[in-house]
């Protein structure tokens, strides 16, 4: 399970295409690259290349023993890797599903290590703060019940709202309710029901909403581009596209757009109604209709991905000093409530 679970990673599938078009490139068998390819890949794409090899030397196409694995490869990757083997175009396929995959993880993986600093400001502060309110201050609080005196306020409210949060007991019942919540709606909901829920907190946080959706229309786009450099037609390569898009955005924006396409309009001006595309958008895209050249796809992806780093930074910007302030301010009272009660016993004993 955990193998299959890594396997579905979007930078391990951009890896596996990425082999798997270089050995046919160098003009190997389908077989023979499998099998090279299963020595260098990761543990958890042995067992799934080592069926796809044997798959293939019983006489299988490449397209009916990923079949077997729908869970780490999807109606995109299938139907392209399909026409791959039909057209004798199957590296050509290859570099291109390399390319998709690389870039569906990028936005993800920026987004990550940008939050790198601030997570690990954060959970260093944590870690500080636990160590005063469960080691420290109850030494000083020992002191004072035992020179009968009256602690200062501000260490009482500490001692009584963050001291009482920040036990042990209570770190591990937290901990414990979290991982009891969180198997519950797994179990009664689903894996994919709980990805669905949330996606569409995701969706519909303020200012990561703006991101989110950004990062669906270019992950739309670049399969569309994808599946048109392919040999799809226009109205099947949207109808594969579609099926990459997240269910809950898919409903809101795109439940009419393969049925109005097929009717005869044109994508552009489907779009013109969905809040989810700008005119910078639209207007690339009529213009794709207008010339048929798929490199006015790939300028508007790469315009897309900029703004979308952009955004990012923006917030990242935004997110860091006040990060960075509301962790001082609460580093600075958990200061004040040790520090206040060891002045007053310092200046008792002088």
């Amino acid at each position: 399970m955990l193998g299959l679970k890594f396997a579905k990673n979007d930078n391990e599938k951009a890896r596996f295409f990425l082999m798997l078009n270089t050995s046919l490139r160098s003009g190997l068998p389908l077989y023979q690259s499998l099998i090279i390819m299963k020595d260098t890949l990761p543990f958890y794409w042995k067992d799934i290349v080592s069926t796809m090899a044997t798959n293939i030397r019983n006489g299988y196409s490449l397209y009916q023993t990923m079949q077997i694995f729908k869970d780490t490869f999807e109606p995109i990757t299938l139907r392209l890797i399909a026409v791959g083997e039909r057209t004798g175009r199957l590296d050509d396929i290859c570099k291109y599903l390399f390319e998709y995959y690389e870039n569906k993880s990028k936005v993800i993986s920026r987004l990550i290590s940008a939050l790198n600093y601030p997570l690990f400001i954060f959970v260093f502060a944590l870690i500080i703060s636990y160590i005063i309110l469960n080691f420290i201050l109850p030494v000083v609080i020992g002191i004072y019940d035992e020179l009968n005196m009256s602690l200062p306020f501000i260490t009482k409210v500490i001692m009584v709202f963050v001291m009482n949060i920040f036990s042990f007991n209570n770190v591990i019942i937290f901990f414990v309710l979290f991982l009891l919540i969180l198997g519950g709606l797994y179990v009664f909901l689903g894996k994919e029901k709980l990805r669905e829920i949330f996606q569409v907190v995701i969706s519909n946080l303020p200012i990561i909403s703006n991101i989110y959706k950004k990062y669906v229309v270019n992950n739309f786009l670049y399969a569309f581009v994808l599946c048109i450099k392919s040999g799809l037609t226009a109205s099947e390569a949207i109808k594969i596209s579609i099926t990459v898009i997240p269910q809950n955005i898919s409903k809101k924006y795109f439940s009419d757009v393969y049925k109005r396409v097929l009717e005869g309009e044109e994508l552009s001006k489907i779009l013109v109604g969905k809040p989810i595309f700008n005119k910078i958008v639209i207007n690339f895209i009529a213009s794709y209709e207008e010339t048929a050249k798929t490199e006015v796809i790939d300028k508007l992806i790469s315009y897309l991905s900029f703004d979308i780093n952009l955004s990012i930074d923006r917030i990242l910007i935004l997110i860091e000093p006040l990060l960075v302030v509301g962790i001082s301010i609460f580093v600075f009272f958990i200061a004040i409530a040790v520090l206040l009660p060891l002045i007053n016993i310092s200046v008792i004993i002088q």
